[in-house]
């Protein structure tokens, strides 16, 4: 019983001291289409086509205008 009391107060002492070490990356998230030109969204001031989802994803992203 000695046995089983210390070896549970070793368990607990080392889960409790045990820190898992996590990565942290980005998430990174690429979006080509073809045929499209660079006015055909509304990021880029289209009134006549709706693209609400784009316009959130650049808004809280970042923008690559000139990608060759």
């Amino acid at each position: 019983m000695k046995n089983l009391f210390s070896y549970l107060v070793c368990v607990v002492l080392f889960t409790a001291c045990y820190k898992e070490e996590v990565a942290i990356y980005p998430n990174v998230l690429i979006i080509m289409t073809d045929d499209q030109g660079y006015g055909d969204i509304g990021l880029h001031n289209n009134d006549s086509i709706s693209t609400p989802y784009l316009d959130q994803f650049a808004s809280e992203g970042i923008q690559f205008d000139r990608f060759y």
